[in-house]
């Protein structure tokens, strides 16, 4: 038997049951400690718009760090009310950063108990993640010619860290996905209205998707851009006048709390910055905090006018070809920019890297650029626990247990910049994945 024919019959289906078992176990183990994840305080700021409440809470780091009260879950998944006082003060958690408008949308669960709730997200999260693969994946010209392919698609995804952080922590990138998915997809048939509403509800969702609208503008999708930013207005008015618009000053003193840049998981780059230099409170590795925020501003400054160059070398290109330039080096800039660049943004990237690996073979070292491609991709997805900022005491920990997966976010970024550096103005079927 052929050997890969092997692989497609046997290897591809065992490793995707292995993987398939390991989530299912993930989930049954996760119902039984839902305040351990990062949805209980998605479903605390529902619950606490239910009682009239803002959706937001303060929490100093003394709080956190000596707070001994235990946080309520249900023992093993089943029917749950949270108690008032917990949702009126919550305890040893650190505050909800999404922004109003995605706490009115998951206003409703607040209505259903705990452990309804997060089946209901965890559903509707894992039906966001299928319909966004196949958006992605759906159009690769070479999937007839090699059935094996969607298994390869679905082990790679389910092998990726940071899909599977994802459903640990019950976040809400995969739904982001769907959104950034569908505004892609639906720019590159020429639809830019519909483009618009997808972007303008991504943004509203995450407001570091924001970097994609100027992109817009300058590949020539000026309406496009225009639209977006209209119905990010509406969706933050329509926030606004439901929960009422001092959320927004809640939001704002909410995310001015946050000391938390050094962690492990930050991969943007204040995260490797604050864990180089410091910021106020932790002194990092050479101990100089005041230039951690200018040194940021200026290096952001530089890759905001790199990528929107090579945006705008697109502008006269075909409609297709400029779509996928905006995304493929935008998404992996977006998470680098944005101060809060979590590990578990890193789906959002799935779009970048085929659009890489499909248009790095029109490069003359073709082969140099997928190697660069998937060891970013490795490192991004390498593996690991959460390394706090107190926990890192040397270099190592400074430089690598804490940032490689800046390394490795970078590596994708300059990987996406090389394979569109030259626009070619093809529009062949070899154009559409």
């Amino acid at each position: 038997m052929p050997l890969k024919r092997l692989m497609y019959l046997f290897v591809l289906p065992a490793l995707l049951g292995l993987l398939a078992g390991a989530y299912a176990l993930t989930l049954a183990t996760m119902a039984k400690n839902l305040a351990s994840t990062d949805f209980y305080k998605f479903y605390l700021s529902s619950a606490r718009l239910q009682q009239g409440l803002s959706m937001y809470w303060s929490m100093s780091v003394d709080q956190l760090s000596c707070c001994r009260h235990p946080l309520v879950s249900p023992a093993s998944g089943e029917s749950f009310s949270l108690p008032l006082q917990v949702i009126e003060s919550p305890a040893c958690l650190h505050g909800n950063l999404n922004p109003p408008f995605f706490g009115w949308l998951t206003r409703p669960l607040g209505q259903l108990d705990l452990a309804t709730a997060w089946r209901l997200w965890m559903g509707l999260s894992l039906l966001a993640l299928v319909a966004a693969i196949r958006l992605i994946t759906g159009a690769d010209p070479d999937r007839r010619r090699f059935p094996g392919r969607s298994l390869i698609h679905a082990v790679v995804v389910l092998g990726y860290f940071p899909v599977f952080v994802n459903v640990w922590l019950g976040q809400v990138s995969f739904l982001v996905l769907l959104t950034i998915a569908l505004s892609w997809s639906t720019l590159r048939q020429g639809k830019s209205v519909q483009s618009a509403l997808w972007l303008g509800l991504s943004v509203s969702l995450k407001p570091f998707v924001l970097l994609l609208v100027p992109l817009y503008a300058l590949a020539g999708h000026v309406r496009a851009s225009l639209l977006a930013l209209l119905i990010c207005c509406l969706c933050a008015l329509v926030a606004g006048l439901a929960l009422g618009f001092d959320a927004y000053t809640d939001y704002l003193s909410t995310l001015g709390g946050i000391v938390w840049y050094g962690n492990g998981w930050n991969a943007s780059l204040l995260g490797v910055l604050s864990r180089v230099f410091g910021y106020a409170g932790y002194p990092g590795w050479l101990g100089l905090p005041t230039i951690t925020r200018p040194l940021f501003l200026g290096v952001a400054l530089l890759l905001s006018a790199l990528t929107g160059w090579l945006a705008l070398k697109y502008r006269n290109g075909s409609t297709l070809r400029s779509a996928d330039a905006i995304h493929a080096v935008g998404l992996p800039g977006m998470v680098l920019l944005s101060p809060l660049g979590w590990l578990y943004y890193f789906p959002l990237l799935m779009p970048a890297g085929l659009l890489i690996w499909r248009y790095s073979s029109e490069c003359r070292h073709r082969i140099v650029l997928r190697l660069a491609l998937l060891a970013g991709l490795l490192l991004t997805g390498w593996p690991s626990l959460m390394v706090r900022e107190a926990e890192m005491n040397d270099l190592p920990s400074w430089l690598w247990e804490g940032s490689r997966y800046c390394y490795g976010l970078l590596i994708v970024f300059l990987a996406a910049v090389a394979a569109f550096w030259a626009p070619s103005y093809r529009t062949d079927a070899r154009c559409a994945l």
